[in-house]
């Protein structure tokens, strides 16, 4: 049985465009850090999801479980990016 897994969670990205030479001011910063804070589609509402039908899952089977205190995350930037986590997820279980 593996002790971790791998996964790729895509979300949509926001991109915030103002008219052409006018300043980024202060209610664009409030507007700009409201439209990124946690919100129900956020990374850290789908790990928590994940975490907890997981465990629950886990409780109802009778299964010894303990979720590790740490896990690594990155930023797939572009297609070669994308590329190379797809072949070292599908790769990793003969290593």
């Amino acid at each position: 049985m593996p002790d971790h897994l791998h996964g790729i969670i895509a979300l949509n990205a926001r991109v915030i465009i103002l008219p052409e030479n006018r300043p980024f001011s202060e209610s664009d910063y409030k507007n700009a850090f409201a439209a990124n804070t946690p919100k129900a589609e956020s990374i850290s509402a789908i790990i928590r999801s994940y975490n907890s039908a997981v465990t629950k899952e886990a409780n109802q089977s009778n299964l010894t479980f303990q979720w590790q205190p740490r896990f690594h995350d990155s930023i797939i930037k572009d297609q070669k990016g994308l590329h190379a986590v797809k072949n070292y997820i599908l790769n990793n279980p003969k290593n």
